[in-house]
């Protein structure tokens, strides 16, 4: 089947993807220097047309922030997940067109960011 054998490919393109830049990043960068912070939420992100705008169906935001981090927890490196403190993107003040932080956004994601690295630090 067509789709299963689609679904196959862009699940691997995105942990190929996910392990390139981990062991691009392990050059320059100790494990315990890298924080990942996934996707935020975003409109419509349980669609597997995304946004509206794509024409053929692929995996959802959350398909997408399961496979980057189950290859991010193979190499144990710590994942700084924001998206439940900036909220769903309907209607929020902190998000801009339904998928990028606004000014405020930014500025809670900086706050949160800053907050976590001194719990590590």
């Amino acid at each position: 089947d067509r789709k299963f054998f689609e679904t196959i490919l862009e699940d691997s393109l995105i942990k190929e993807a996910s392990n390139y830049l981990i062991n691009e990043l392990l050059k320059y960068y100790k494990k315990d220097q890298i924080i990942f912070i996934p996707p935020i939420y975003r409109v419509n992100e349980e669609s597997p047309f995304g946004d509206g705008f794509k024409k053929d169906p692929l995996k959802t935001l959350q398909e997408y922030r399961f496979a980057m981090e189950e290859v991010i927890n193979k190499y144990d490196i710590k994942i700084l997940d924001i998206k439940d403190e900036i909220g769903k993107a309907e209607n929020n003040p902190l998000i801009a067109d339904g998928l990028h932080p606004n000014d405020l956004g930014h500025k809670k994601i900086a706050e949160l960011i800053s907050k976590y690295i001194k719990t590590i630090a």
